[in-house]
């Protein structure tokens, strides 16, 4: 009498004595992705100090055979197709949410959102009025606002001096 077993995807069909091995092909996939990185799921918020000679490599992984077709998005927009693997330059023009996108025999699915923040130092400070305006208080009347803008992330914190000394109004 003749039997037959499934042992990963290889069929062995035995009868009395003599077995043949057969290769099943098994095709499957996705049923989820995720995006890993250093091999560890990430999910939520990624912040990382600006630096523009690094890169931040995100992997998707998902379980197909024959292997995903994989895409990234960040903020909804196509970012790159065709390699699991994206390597995001730490710059804050990179800041965004990004999820990939793994396809295969059985459909597509989405991982979750990752949330990535590149923080930067203040780069150009702007004074308004220009530094070429000199104020002079005449008989009381008060004097224009003096304003000082820069960007960076986390929200800058600003002193102001005057004369060298540390200023308070």
């Amino acid at each position: 009498m003749g039997t037959a077993s499934l042992v990963g995807i290889t069929l062995m069909i035995c009868l009395r004595s003599f077995c043949l091995a057969v290769e099943a092909n098994k095709y499957y996939g996705p049923k989820a992705a995720s995006v890993l990185r250093n091999y560890q799921t990430i999910s939520g918020d990624i912040i990382e100090k600006e630096d523009t000679s690094m890169t931040i490599p995100l992997n998707c992984s998902s379980g197909c055979n024959p292997p995903c077709e994989v895409a990234w998005y960040k903020d909804g927009q196509l970012e790159s197709r065709g390699n699991p693997v994206i390597k995001i330059t730490r710059d804050r023009r990179m800041s965004g949410v990004y999820q990939c996108e793994a396809s295969g025999v059985e459909g597509k699915v989405k991982s979750a959102q990752v949330h990535l923040t590149i923080q930067y130092p203040p780069g150009d400070v702007t004074i308004t009025p220009g530094d070429d305006t000199f104020y002079t208080k005449v008989r009381g009347k008060p004097l224009h606002d003096i304003t000082c803008e820069a960007d960076c992330l986390p929200e800058c914190s600003y002193r102001w001096y005057r004369e060298g000394y540390p200023y308070r109004h």
